[in-house]
Parts: C-alpha cells; sequence; structure tokens
C-alpha cells in the first residue's frame, strides 16, 4: 500500500500533496494519508467528491488522522489538464 505522511502541512498544502501523489497511482489503488490537520476532515471528502477519488474510510485517535483514499479509475479527467481559455476582443465573437 501506499502511504504518504502530510503531517505538519496546513491548508492548501495538505490536499496538494495528496492529490500529486494520486495521480502517481494506478486507477484503484489506495492510499493511506497521516495527517493532523484538522482541516482534513472536511476538505479531503470535499476533494474527493469533487475530483473522482473514493474516500474509503477516516478516523482520528490522540491527534493523528489516517485515511484511505482509493485513485479513481480515469486519470483524463477536466481536473488534470489545465483549462483552456480563448479571449474574443471583436464584435464578431
Amino acid at each position: 500500500m501506499n502511504r504518504l505522511d502530510v503531517r505538519g502541512l496546513r491548508g492548501p498544502r495538505s490536499i496538494l500533496a495528496i492529490r500529486r501523489r494520486l495521480l502517481e497511482l494506478d486507477g484503484g489503488a489506495l492510499l493511506e494519508v497521516i495527517a493532523d490537520d484538522p482541516a482534513l476532515v472536511s476538505d479531503l471528502p470535499a476533494f474527493c467528491s469533487q475530483s473522482g477519488h473514493r474516500l474509503v474510510m477516516a478516523q482520528e485517535k490522540d491527534g493523528r488522522l489516517n485515511f484511505l483514499v482509493a485513485a479513481r479509475e480515469t486519470r483524463n479527467s477536466s481536473q488534470d489538464r489545465p483549462v483552456e481559455t480563448s479571449y474574443c476582443v471583436s464584435a464578431a465573437c
């Protein structure tokens, strides 16, 4: 099983580290996340819901948070591609 320790990271830095690691994994692979940021209790389920990953388990013991996340099966989603923006400066657009 893959393991990622994000203890000491706060705010979006922990989610970014988790996202990077999940993108390296094959679909369905499990990632164990060890954390101490209480915000992850709400942030990680929201991230998983938006990005297609699946939160399998979440538990807290003595201030240590443990999560188990399954990487999404398909890796070609809009979350992975840069946003393409086009601008029109003429009235013909």
